[in-house]
């Protein structure tokens, strides 16, 4: 087309050298220049717009080509188009075609004609078309005519199960069910398996360290899980530290702290909202969820080491026992030694929890979970004021300074569990659940306390033997039914839960 406008410009000068043209002369002159440069672009537009080409080339036509040479596929359905297609007959020897039935626009019937034989349509300069060799990247994938099957699967976030991120989007502890905290008209704080991972956590203490209106209770840090929230105790021995929605113990001392790495998460429910569980204060309920199998393949085997001389072996491993995936186990296990902050005061620990599932249909299952831990540390008497709050003319204690007798003072406790959890689905709105648990839960403390402080050189103390021990069995059934009125959902709860636990001590 370049040359056809050259070739106009040569007539208009040859004409101006021997008359002087008419205005209509002109007219007619730029208009075959427009019509020029307009086709020009056309042809130079990219093979794939709608537009390329004649009008009959943009317009979807209904073709029946048969099978068999695909030189005669191409040939028919230019025709069928109304297009001039040329080229090398060697691009095409050899090559067949399935044939072509239905409706096509030009461009994607020729694409379907040529999935496969490594060539593409290109334009010629002309305007007409013809076949070059499609890049090599395009006649990979179009040679694949079929793409290998990709499953993706993903499991669907509960309430007894991991949340997959850092922020959870379901719990159970604010209403017994599974429920969208979105639709949990109570205010419930969740941190999650992998929020703990990220935060290197070690105690219930550190994994609610961020979360609002709880705060811990100096100077049980190391000895047992207790906590205040809005003016009230939040404990074991006030009946507000559950696991798995059940009564953990009755005594403080002897329930010692849970170990976070058992946990799938850990859920803060707060306020007076904490009666859904009877006997505790209304200041909140702190509830653990434990690892459970859910037929997921795991295994995950971690070796740690850091400073105060920490030393950390734990393993959480899982999958399927049979092919079908009715059995499913998980085993957790961790070994921690370490120093901590004060002299004299370790932080060891021995954790194991194995789980197996039984799941014989998609509305039944039975969950067996147990755990065995045992850890050593001691109590962290507070320091005295003088010196570290308030100034003193022999200097200030250091933070690490420890009030006991080395050979005296230490916390151990040997905790175990047997329980379950079974449910079944009588309909899509109507599940029944029950739970139990059996704990035997035993500590050894000896402490040195400070009497009285003269000054920070001299001080007064007492020692402090004691054996604490509980006993018990917590089980928690309910029956859950949902139904519909018109546009509202309703989910309706109703049960009964039992805890009887025995404590003894000795002091």
């Amino acid at each position: 087309m370049h040359s056809s406008i050259q070739a106009c410009s040569q007539v208009a000068q040859t004409t101006s050298a021997r008359f002087i043209p008419s205005p209509i002369v002109v007219a007619v002159h730029l208009a075959v220049l427009l019509i020029g440069l307009h086709a020009g672009n056309a042809h130079a537009a990219d093979i794939n717009s709608p537009a390329v080409g004649a009008p009959a080339g943009a317009a979807a036509k209904t073709v029946n080509i048969p099978a068999g040479t695909l030189s005669g596929a191409l040939a028919s359905f230019a025709t069928v188009h109304g297009i001039l297609l040329s080229f090398d007959s060697s691009m095409t020897n050899g090559k067949t075609s399935p044939g072509l039935q239905g409706t096509y626009s030009m461009q994607n019937g020729f694409a379907e004609l040529l999935k496969g034989s490594g060539l593409q349509l290109a334009i010629k300069p002309d305007g007409n078309y013809t076949l070059q060799v499609a890049p090599a990247s395009s006649a990979v994938i179009s040679a694949a005519t079929t793409l290998p099957t990709v499953n993706v699967t993903t499991s669907a976030e509960d309430a007894w199960g991991p949340a997959h991120g850092l922020v959870a989007r379901r719990s159970a502890t604010g209403t017994k069910t599974d429920t969208p905290l979105i639709e949990t008209p109570q205010s419930i704080a969740v941190v999650t398996a992998d929020q703990m991972a990220t935060m290197k956590v070690q105690t219930l203490e550190e994994a609610l360290a961020y979360t609002a209106g709880l705060v811990t209770v100096a100077g049980y840090s190391s000895s047992f899980d207790q906590f205040a929230s809005r003016g009230f105790t939040i404990g074991d021995d006030s009946g507000n530290i559950y696991r798995d929605g059940l009564k953990l113990s009755g005594t403080s001392w002897a329930s010692g702290q849970q170990e976070p790495y058992g946990l799938e998460r850990v859920e803060f429910l707060k306020g007076a909202s904490s009666v859904l569980y009877g006997a505790s204060s209304p200041g909140g309920i702190v509830n653990t969820v434990t690892k459970r199998p859910n037929g997921e393949t795991l295994r995950e085997v971690n070796l740690e080491v850091g400073n105060l001389d920490h030393r950390q072996v734990a393993a959480d491993l899982g999958g399927k026992l049979t092919q079908d995936g009715d059995w499913s186990w998980r085993l957790t296990a961790l070994a921690r030694d370490e120093d901590t902050g004060v002299d004299y005061i370790p932080n060891n620990s021995r954790y194991i929890a194995p789980a197996l599932k039984w799941q014989p249909s998609a509305a039944t299952s039975l969950t067996l979970l147990t755990h065995y831990q045992e850890k050593e540390t001691a109590y962290r008497y507070p320091l005295p004021m003088v010196g570290t709050l308030l100034p003193s003319p022999f200097g200030k204690l250091p933070s690490d300074r420890f009030v006991g007798e080395p050979d005296f003072d230490e916390q151990k406790t040997t905790q175990y569990s047997l329980g379950y959890v079974f449910e079944h689905a009588f309909s899509d709105n109507a599940k029944l659940r029950h739970t139990a648990r059996y704990l035997d839960s035993r500590t050894t403390v000896r402490f040195t306390r400070l009497i009285n402080v003269v000054n920070p050189t001299s001080v007064t103390r007492g020692a402090i033997t004691e054996y604490e021990r509980t006993t018990g069995f917590s089980t928690d059934t309910s029956l859950e039914y949902k139904l519909q009125t018109g546009s509202v959902k309703h989910t309706l709860l109703g049960g009964f839960d039992y805890s009887r636990y025995t404590p003894e001590s000795i002091w």
